[in-house]
């Protein structure tokens, strides 16, 4: 009995720190449902594929600010960037 009791105390810290994720970046609430998203580094935006209001949100990851979204005639599913 007291084997179990010790392993069990020693088994805490182990299991306790396996169910922390790891986290990063600030979380910026977004109206809507996010279908997909796509990253553009050199003109430092982030688009967002809003999927119930049935347009792109433009994000600058400079100021983390939204600007005017691109209004789309059906709800859009997914994004691809084509580099120039």
């Amino acid at each position: 009995m007291r084997y179990l009791d010790l392993l069990r105390v020693l088994s805490l810290p182990i299991f306790g720190a396996a169910c922390y994720a790891a986290t990063f970046g600030t979380a910026i609430p977004v109206r809507g449902t996010v279908s997909d998203l796509a990253l553009d580094e050199s003109r430092g935006r982030l688009y967002l594929a809003n999927f119930s209001a049935g347009w792109i949100d433009i994000m600058n990851t400079g100021n983390l600010s939204f600007g005017s979204p691109l209004i789309l005639p059906e709800p859009p599913g997914a994004i691809a960037l084509v580099p120039e």
